[in-house]
């Protein structure tokens, strides 16, 4: 798992000026999201690589120059009338929501309930968020309930414990649990995620701003492990509870396939939109990038087999094409290498 960086909205910049952020129930956002609320999510983060950024990110530009991070997290609470309530995951315009995204989506929806009724919203007039997106860095802003809603602050303030462990456990995606000895004194309530609040992974899909083609569907479900996708009730509810648990999906594909798609441009521009098209982690994404600046610098591919192995099929494969330049490229290594194998060919021929 890559480094995570989690940024607390509004608060002091560099040169002192101060932000306090929305204001309602006797709190505002920085003195609530910096308060006990932080001392929890640190808690929960001691032992795995988090850091914490505290400061005014906004005020102080550093979306343009923060790095060494596989994934981004900021955290707010919105404002509206009294009765506005929920929260939801903001994500770049253009991205679909990743595993990260919806788990941390169920994790607001559980607490909080979902603003709108949507998990999800693309927006392009966030500035972190479109610095960001123009760097290629994994980011999602978090509007964790209204401040101005009394029933979820008040909720906030009985349970901040509780929640503060279901972020964690959303970015670490490990299931974290209430340390009692740590000074945990809340009541461990977190709903469990249901299918039955939609009629259908369709309705579900759109809801949430995604993609709910059939050919969308099939990709994700091939992601998912769900094979031979054709759209059945059994396939839906599966991938539905699948997405709706933000569990981890394995890549289908060789780090090969996936960079000669790049290459073919089947993923459009940007690291991180063609990583979250073809649904992959960040330290996988990175493979398939090395793949394909290798390519590009016409370096040779690690071969596969050991020398042994290939002089083996040299001399034993019945497909073996005569010539060494029709060799090598059968085999598909550099120079040096076949002539170690052409080396260890004769010598086994002796």
């Amino acid at each position: 798992m890559g480094k995570k960086l989690i940024v607390l909205g509004h608060g002091y910049d560099r040169n002192g000026n101060f932000d306090p952020g929305a204001t309602g129930n006797g709190t505002s956002e920085h003195e609530w999201l910096n308060g006990v609320f932080l001392a929890s999510l640190r808690k929960y983060a001691d032992g795995h690589d988090i850091d914490f950024y505290t400061q005014n990110m906004f005020a102080n530009r550093d979306a343009n120059t923060v790095t060494g991070y596989d994934d981004i997290i900021e955290l707010h609470l919105d404002a509206a009338s009294a009765a506005a309530k929920g929260g939801h995951v903001i994500i770049y315009h253009k991205y679909s929501p990743d595993a990260m995204d919806h788990r941390l989506g169920n994790m607001i929806a559980n607490h909080f309930g979902l603003r709108g009724g949507k998990m999800f919203h693309g927006r392009d007039n966030l500035y972190n968020l479109n610095t960001f997106a123009k760097r290629r860095l994994s980011y999602r802003l978090l509007e964790l309930g209204f401040i101005t809603n009394k029933e979820n602050m008040d909720y906030f303030k009985k349970h901040y414990d509780v929640i503060a462990r279901d972020l964690i456990s959303a970015v670490v995606n490990q299931r974290i649990e209430t340390d009692e000895g740590k000074g945990s004194s809340v009541e461990e309530k977190t709903p469990v995620p249901s299918t039955e609040q939609y009629t259908g992974i369709v309705e579900y899909m759109n809801r949430n701003n995604m993609d709910s083609s059939f050919a969308n569907r099939a990709k994700l479900a091939a992601q998912y492990g769900i094979v031979g996708y054709k759209g059945t009730a059994e396939q839906n509810n599966a991938l539905l509870r699948k997405l709706q648990t933000g569990a981890a999906v394995k890549p289908v594909k060789s780090i090969e396939q996936m960079a000669q798609e790049i290459i073919d441009n089947k993923h459009g521009n940007g690291h991180e939109n063609r990583r979250r098209s073809l649904g992959i982690s960040a330290a996988e994404y990175a493979k398939v990038r090395a793949e394909v600046n290798r390519r590009a610098s016409g370096a040779p591919a690690a071969p596969r087999k050991t020398i042994s192995q290939m002089a083996d099929d040299i001399i034993n494969n019945p497909k073996v094409p005569n010539g060494h330049a029709a060799r090598q490229k059968w085999l598909g290594v550099d120079s040096a290498t076949y002539e170690k194998v052409r080396a260890r060919v004769n010598q086994l021929l002796r």
